[in-house]
């Protein structure tokens, strides 16, 4: 045989096919994210979403663009009433979704607005108004198409910080997105809860603000349109995540590798920003006020049963001691529900008790990659996730001491969790772009598998929730299924989507992660604006 066929390729043809495979690459990603998420979608149906009668209306008829919907004599808007109706599952696991009445638009009735956000003053509107353009007679496919933007909405700008960041940054965005997604954040993402905004927009704008600073050409005016879209994004979503998107952005500067020459110049676009968000509040608090105000007084303060060491402890005014101590040690356990962890991870509208399995799976990878991460740590590093983690564990536990109350009434885990998103971003993020975080190939394959092997169970236990409730058992979500999309074809049936969403995210993560421990083709440069380095 020639020995011609036993030379390597030249440097010339595999310059080629990496330039034509990036590309393709990129795509199979994008697409990866979206059926995973897409699946998350479609695991439950309309009105599972937390407070979703709410949201729905506030949709429904948002008056952004005009008029949307017909009034009754009272001058209260009309809806659909299966729109509307309460939930027939809600609060009991082993009801299905099949006692709701039918949504594909056939049913006539409607109902009156039974409140929602019309005059603007608790959430900021910009939410409702662009999900309002996906109103279809047929709430289904309504519905799905409010739920399906929003995963694309996450994964256009996932996508696109993907490829601009520099690449220390662009490991970063890749491990704490994974590290945290599993499953509040997938459940709420594509969904139809402000949340959904607020999730994207403050994950994601820290970093989109860092890789401005550090990258050049396009990809710094890529990164400033980013940060541009993704506070807007916050601020049309809660007031609360306007807040969290400005303490997040002034905390994260701390970890710029750029010279002061260059954030100097750069500055304008953050303080154009930064002074929006502080217009903002001032003028639309919103949820700002329970922050400052708390929820309103409980209806008792005496918890002899509750706390134990509070027996015997007069009940007479004054600052209470002994709640401060109960939430501050308590508080923690929000954290541990944006994995599942019973009793307050639990979706939809918190009865949805996800297994034990899925939050140990995805905890023990949590803290592993962590405890590795902080192994390279350096001051900055330390102060900035130190004031993060201090805003996620200071503000829950002061609102609930305003109004007297404990860990787990009022304030949920999705509230914090996208604090919680940046806070494990800066444990994770590393000073430049050439360190990898795991370099042993068996414990990169033990990450991707116990992530996924975490999906997938989670996946499937929201969707047993709703096919056949809890009541039934098993892998075969089509067995004696008693709901399920009426709109979608019969191809895609429940443990097709199960399966197929399942087996995306299996993809997405070895792609991703394979990709965020693979050595760097150049080492970055320390403390000078850096350009983006990938492997695609």
């Amino acid at each position: 045989m020639s020995t011609e066929l036993h030379q390597k390729p030249s440097p010339k043809f595999t310059n080629y096919r990496e330039r034509l495979l990036r590309p393709l690459v990129r795509v199979g990603v994008v697409l990866l994210a979206f059926v995973g998420l897409g699946a998350w979608a479609l695991s439950s149906p309309v009105g599972s979403s937390p407070d979703d009668r709410y949201h729905l209306a506030s949709i429904w008829c948002n008056q952004a663009m005009g008029e949307s919907c017909e009034k009754d004599d009272d001058g209260r808007n009309l809806l659909p009433s299966p729109l509307m109706e309460a939930p027939c599952f809600l609060g009991s696991p082993s009801t299905s979704a099949g006692c709701q009445p039918l949504m594909n638009g056939t049913d006539p009735r409607v109902q009156p607005d039974p409140g929602s956000n019309v005059d603007g003053k608790l959430y900021p509107g910009g939410f409702y108004a662009v999900l309002h353009f996906w109103k279809n007679p047929n709430i289904e496919l309504g519905i799905i198409s409010m739920r399906l933007f929003n995963a694309a909405l996450f994964v256009g700008l996932g996508g696109l910080l993907w490829v601009a960041l520099p690449r220390r940054l662009q490991r970063t965005l890749v491990w704490s997105w994974s590290l945290t997604l599993i499953p509040l954040a997938a459940f709420m993402i594509p969904s139809t809860n402000p949340t959904s905004w607020a999730i994207i927009g403050v994950g994601m704008a820290w970093l989109a603000l860092l890789g401005y600073f550090e990258a050049n050409g396009w990809q710094m005016y890529a990164l400033g349109g980013a940060y541009l879209a993704l506070v807007a994004m916050a601020t049309a979503a809660r007031s609360d995540s306007t807040l969290f998107v400005g303490a997040t952005s002034i905390v994260t500067l701390l970890m710029t590798q750029a010279n002061m020459k260059t954030l100097i110049r750069r500055f304008p676009l953050p303080a154009v920003a930064g002074l929006f968000v502080i217009a903002w509040l001032i003028f639309r608090p919103g949820q700002i006020g329970v922050i400052a105000e708390g929820f309103g007084e409980r209806a008792s303060h005496s918890y002899p049963d509750e706390l134990p060491w509070r027996a015997g402890v007069s009940d007479a005014e004054g600052f209470d001691w002994a709640l401060l101590w109960y939430n501050i040690w308590d508080v923690p356990g929000l954290w541990l529900g944006m994995f599942g962890d019973y009793p307050w991870g639990a979706l939809g509208w918190l009865d949805t008790v996800m297994p034990q399995a899925v939050t140990l799976l995805v905890t023990w990878i949590v803290l592993g990659v962590t405890f590795i991460a902080l192994q390279r740590a350096w001051w900055q590093k330390l102060v900035a996730s130190g004031l993060i983690i201090f805003l996620a564990w200071g503000i829950p536990v002061w609102t609930l001491q305003l109004g007297g109350h404990k860990t787990g009434e009022q304030i949920q885990p999705r509230y914090l969790l996208p604090l919680f998103i940046v806070a494990i971003g800066v444990l994770l993020i590393q000073k430049t772009g050439n360190r990898v975080l795991i370099t042993s190939r068996p414990a990169q394959i033990a990450v991707i598998l116990s992530l996924s092997i975490a999906n997938a169970i989670a996946l499937h236990t929201n969707f047993r929730r709703y096919t056949t409730g809890t009541i039934q058992g098993g892998i075969d979500l089509d067995h004696q299924r008693e709901w399920w999309w009426m709109s979608l074809p019969g191809f895609l049936s429940a443990n097709a989507t199960w399966v197929i969403g399942s087996l995306a995210f299996l993809g997405l993560m070895w792609v991703l992660l394979r990709h965020a421990n693979a050595p760097s083709e150049k080492p970055s440069r320390e403390n000078t604006p850096v350009k983006l380095q990938s492997n695609f």
